[in-house]
């Protein structure tokens, strides 16, 4: 959708939660330039790295481990 600068300084919130939940890029005219708001859709570091199982064995027996012989308070 193309806006001018004018109806962008009115309508500021509106049109960035649009932005925001569309995932739409919204043009705004100002002084001959058309400017563009967009939503950041580049993926975020920690879900670019690599999942690796990190428990090997029955993960119910951390759960269920009898720590009381180990424990010095």
């Amino acid at each position: 959708m193309k806006v001018k600068a004018t109806h962008l300084r009115a309508n500021i919130f509106k049109i960035l939660d649009h932005v925001a939940e569309s995932g739409e890029t919204e043009e705004i005219m100002r002084k001959g330039s058309m400017l563009k708001i967009t939503p950041d859709t580049r993926a975020r570091k920690l879900g670019a790295l690599p999942r690796r199982k990190c428990i090997v064995g029955d993960p119910e027996k951390l759960v269920h481990h009898d720590w009381s012989s180990a424990w010095r308070p």
